[in-house]
C-alpha cells in the first residue's frame, strides 16, 4: 500500500491499479482502490473527480460514460469490465429502461448521504469473505430477491452483529486499518471483522425449497431467460417484472394484513412485517428475514402455475384492479391469468332494477336529478336508461329568449361581457346578447369639448347652447 503523501493520481495508470473481480461491485472496487493508494474513499473520489461530490448518491448506481472511460483507462481494465461492476449493468436483464431514473426495482436501497444510516442495502455472507484471497462484495448482494448464498447454503447478513451497523466501507480509513489490514471486512462503527460471523451461531437453516429457488433466480439472471408454463421461453427482465409485481402485491394497501394471515393459514408461512395503516411498504426496504418470507410465499404461489396462484387469489378475493392496479407495464404471462381468471365483470342491470331504483330516488312526485341518482347508478347507466324512455330525460332549462329573432331554442352562454354580466349566444341567428342588463349608472355622462363649431357648443344628451 502506497504513502498518502506519496502517492500520484495524475499519471497516466494509477500506481496500484487493481482490476475488478468476478461480480464485484463498483463501490467495492473503488474502495478497494482508494485504501491501496493510502486514501479514504472520499479523499480518493475528490482527487480524481475534483468538484463533483460523488458519495453523495449511491456510486453503484453510476451510469456515466466519462467515468467508465476514466477508470478504464487509469487501471489499464476493459470499459465493458468496467461497466458490468455496476447495477446499471442489469438493465434488460433485470429491469429495463430504468436508465434516467434514480431507482429500480429490486435494488436495495443505500443512503449514503444520511447519518445515521436507516437503510441495510448491502447484503453479504461472511463465509464468502473469509474464503476470499482478497475480499470483495459481490453485485448481487445489492438485489432484493437475493438473501441465500448458493455456495454456502446460508442466509445473507446485511448488518454488523456486534454493533448493528449497516455495511458501510465508504468510510472506511487506510491508516486505521494499517498496512497488513487494508481489507473491506471491517464494520466503519465498531472495527469488527465481518469475516469473523463465519460461524455456526450465524448459520441459520435453509431447506431445499428455498435453495432450488435461489438457484433458479440466479440461473435465470445469470442466462436471460427461463422457461414458463403456457408460455414457453419468456425473457428474464419479464420474469422479475412479474415477480416483483406479485411481492409488491403482498404487502401493499389494506388488504396486507388479511394476506399475511392466509399465507400462515394456507402455507405456514410467516411473514414477520407490521404494517400500518396510511404507510406504504417498500420492497427494496425490507431485511433480509421479510423478504427471505416473501420469496418463500411467491415460490408456493409459482408451483403448478397458474393453479395455486388463481386458488390463492379467489379465496382471499383479489381481483385484476388489486392484482394490476396502477401499472402501466405487466408482462403478459402475469397480464393474461390476471385478465382471463381473475377479471370481474360488472353486471348488467335489467330494466325492473333501474326502475326501482328511480322510484325509490323520486320524492312527491317531483323531477328526478342526475346527482340523487349517481348515489346509486353510474352516468352510463343513466343514460342508457333516459335513451331507453324509463324516465324522463330533465328539461333544459333555456337562458332566455333572443331579442333579435325572438327564438327561446338553442340559447348557449357565451361567457361575460365587459362589464361583468353574462352573456348568450342564440343558435338561430348566431347573435350575442345580455339578459337583464343594467348599467347602474346615476346620471348621464357630459363630454365636454373645447372647440366650438358655428357658435355652438355639443353638451351630451343632443342640447345645444
Amino acid at each position: 500500500m502506497n504513502d498518502a503523501n506519496e502517492t500520484d493520481l495524475t499519471g497516466r495508470v494509477w500506481p496500484v491499479h487493481l482490476k475488478p473481480q468476478e461480480d464485484e461491485l463498483l463501490s467495492s472496487w473503488l474502495t478497494r482502490l482508494a485504501l491501496a493508494h493510502g486514501q479514504t474513499a472520499a479523499s480518493f473520489f475528490n482527487l480524481t473527480w475534483p468538484g463533483r461530490y460523488l458519495l453523495v448518491r449511491d456510486p453503484d448506481l453510476w451510469n456515466d460514460q466519462t467515468t467508465f472511460e476514466l477508470l478504464a483507462r487509469k487501471t489499464n481494465t476493459p470499459q465493458a469490465t468496467v461497466f458490468a461492476t455496476t447495477l446499471a449493468s442489469y438493465d434488460g436483464w433485470l429491469f429495463v429502461d430504468r436508465s434516467r431514473q434514480s431507482h429500480a426495482p429490486w435494488l436495495l436501497a443505500r443512503h449514503l448521504n444520511v447519518r445515521p444510516q436507516k437503510w441495510f442495502g448491502l447484503q453479504f455472507c461472511p463465509w464468502c469473505l473469509a474464503a476470499d484471497r482478497e475480499p470483495y462484495f459481490r453485485r448481487q448482494w445489492r438485489l432484493a430477491l437475493m438473501v441465500l448464498c448458493p455456495i454456502h447454503h446460508v442466509l445473507l447478513l446485511d448488518r454488523c452483529q456486534d454493533c448493528g451497523a449497516p455495511v458501510c466501507y465508504e468510510r472506511q480509513s487506510a491508516r486505521e486499518l494499517g498496512d497488513s489490514h487494508w481489507a473491506l471486512t471491517r464494520c466503519h462503527k465498531c472495527n469488527a471483522d465481518l469475516r469473523d460471523l463465519a460461524t455456526k451461531r450465524y448459520e441459520s437453516s435453509v431447506d431445499a425449497t428455498e435453495l432450488e429457488f435461489q438457484v433458479l433466480i440466479a440461473t435465470t439472471l445469470s442466462r436471460g431467460w427461463i422457461e414458463m408454463p403456457q408460455n414457453g421461453v419468456i425473457y428474464s427482465h419479464l420474469f422479475f417484472s412479474g415477480l416483483h409485481q406479485m411481492m409488491s402485491k403482498l404487502i401493499y394497501g389494506r388488504r396486507a394484513s388479511s394476506l399475511k394471515a392466509a399465507l400462515w393459514q394456507n402455507y405456514a408461512i410467516d411473514l414477520p412485517i407490521e404494517f400500518v395503516p396510511d404507510k406504504s411498504v417498500s420492497l427494496e426496504r425490507l431485511n433480509v428475514a421479510q423478504r427471505r418470507a416473501l420469496l418463500r410465499a411467491v415460490w408456493r404461489l409459482l408451483q403448478d402455475w397458474p393453479d395455486n396462484f388463481i386458488e390463492f387469489c379467489r379465496a382471499n378475493k383479489l381481483a385484476s384492479h388489486c392484482l394490476i392496479g396502477d401499472t402501466k407495464r405487466l408482462p403478459f404471462w402475469y397480464w393474461r391469468v390476471v385478465r382471463e381468471h381473475l377479471t370481474k365483470s360488472a353486471r348488467k342491470l335489467s330494466n325492473e332494477e333501474i326502475i326501482s331504483t328511480v322510484n325509490y330516488v323520486h320524492k312527491e312526485g317531483s323531477q328526478t336529478l342526475a346527482p340523487e341518482l349517481n348515489q346509486f347508478l353510474s352516468h352510463h347507466i343513466i343514460r342508457r336508461a333516459r335513451r331507453a324512455g324509463l324516465f324522463a330525460a330533465r328539461e333544459r332549462q333555456h337562458p332566455g329568449l333572443c331579442p333579435y329573432c325572438q327564438a327561446n331554442k338553442r340559447q348557449f352562454k357565451s361567457g361575460f361581457s365587459r362589464h361583468g354580466t353574462k352573456q348568450f349566444r342564440c343558435g338561430e341567428c348566431g347573435r350575442k346578447y345580455q339578459e337583464d342588463y343594467v348599467s347602474g349608472r346615476k346620471r348621464p355622462r357630459t363630454i365636454q369639448l373645447s372647440s366650438e363649431k358655428n357658435g355652438c357648443r355639443i353638451v351630451s344628451g343632443g342640447s345645444l347652447s
